[in-house]
């Protein structure tokens, strides 16, 4: 097995892919979890893992998977420490990039533009993903305040006809 003490990241990465080309998933899936990776690589890391675990499944079942699939087998098998920070990932936002971006919401709807790039360097969310997140926020609020708005009493006593 290959193991990060005696080579670079890059080789050790260029092995993986060899792994997942040749079909050897069990293979690959251990030597992800034996190693250590730095942050950087997670993303392809996981990708490359989910895209091993799908083709695995294809492999045995002789068909390809649909969305319900990938995202049972996603749930089954998630990546293990070596690659992920435990954190989930909805829509591109970690856990705690939420709960910064919820709790600097309550105190503003309206953060400046040294409220945004404050909230960046926190969450290393790019400034215009927070003005997007502020903008959807209040328009998802907008939104649920309208349809719990009772309708308005029309008084037609006073027309006439």
């Amino acid at each position: 097995m290959f193991y990060r003490g005696r080579y670079s990241s890059s080789v050790l990465r260029a092995y993986l892919y060899t792994l997942f080309h040749t079909r050897r998933f069990e293979e690959l899936f251990q030597a992800i979890a034996a190693n250590t990776f730095e942050q950087k690589y997670f993303e392809e890391l996981q990708d490359l893992w989910y895209k091993a675990r799908y083709a695995e499944n294809e492999q045995r079942r002789q068909k390809e998977l649909g969305a319900v699939e990938k995202y049972r087998l996603r749930k089954k098998h998630p990546p293990p420490r070596s690659i992920w920070d435990g954190q989930e990932t909805i829509y591109s936002f970690k856990e705690n990039a939420r709960k910064v971006l919820r709790q600097f919401y309550k105190r503003n709807k309206y953060p400046t533009l040294e409220d945004k790039k404050e909230i960046a360097r926190i969450t290393d969310l790019q400034i215009i993903q927070i003005s997007n997140w502020f903008k959807n926020r209040r328009q998802r609020d907008k939104s649920s305040t309208d349809r719990f708005t009772p309708p308005v009493q029309l008084q037609f006593d006073n027309l006439l006809i």
